[in-house]
C-alpha cells in the first residue's frame, strides 16, 4: 500500500508464486498509489482491512456490524483538552469484540485515555455519555489509566 507501485509483471509474477506456497484458491488484492509523501489515514486504513475480512462472512453465523468499523472517528482533541483537563492522552478506535461464551462478535468504540487522575464514577459516566453523544456510537468502552 505504501511505497513505489509495482509493474503489472511484478505483480502477475507474485500472484503466479501463490500455488508454489500452498495459497491456491487465494485472492491477491494489492492496493497501490500510496507513496511516503501522502498523508495516510492508518485508523481508515485498519477499518477497511477489517471491513473486507467481515464481509466474507463470520464463522459463527453472528453478523457484524461491519458499517461501524469503516466510520471514520472525529479529531475530539481539542474538545477534550476544554471539558476534561485531566485527560493527558488517549486513543479512539472502532474494534471488534469476540465474546467468547456465546461465540459471537460485536463491533465497539474504544477510547483508552491516560489521566492525571482517574476520574470519580460520576465523572466516567458523565465523559462515557458525553463521547457516546459525540460519536454518535451505541457501545462505547473506556479505559483509564494513570502514572
Amino acid at each position: 500500500m505504501i511505497g513505489e507501485e509495482l509493474p503489472e509483471n511484478k505483480l502477475d509474477s507474485i500472484k503466479g508464486n501463490l500455488k508454489k506456497y500452498k495459497l491456491d484458491g487465494t485472492t491477491l488484492k494489492v492496493r497501490q498509489g500510496l507513496n511516503a509523501r501522502q498523508e495516510i489515514d492508518f485508523s481508515q486504513i485498519k477499518a477497511s482491512i477489517m471491513e473486507d475480512v467481515f464481509k466474507k462472512g463470520n464463522q459463527s453465523g453472528t453478523p457484524v456490524k461491519v458499517d461501524k468499523l469503516s466510520r471514520p472517528l472525529p479529531d475530539i482533541s481539542s474538545e477534550l483538552i476544554a471539558l476534561f483537563p485531566e485527560i493527558k492522552s488517549y486513543s479512539l478506535s472502532n474494534t471488534v469484540i469476540n465474546r467468547l461464551d456465546s461465540q459471537s462478535k460485536d463491533t465497539l468504540t474504544l477510547f483508552n485515555v491516560e489521566v492525571s487522575r482517574v476520574p470519580s464514577p460520576a465523572s466516567q459516566v458523565k465523559i462515557r455519555s458525553w463521547l457516546k453523544s459525540r460519536l454518535k456510537v451505541d457501545s462505547l468502552r473506556a479505559i483509564y489509566s494513570s502514572n
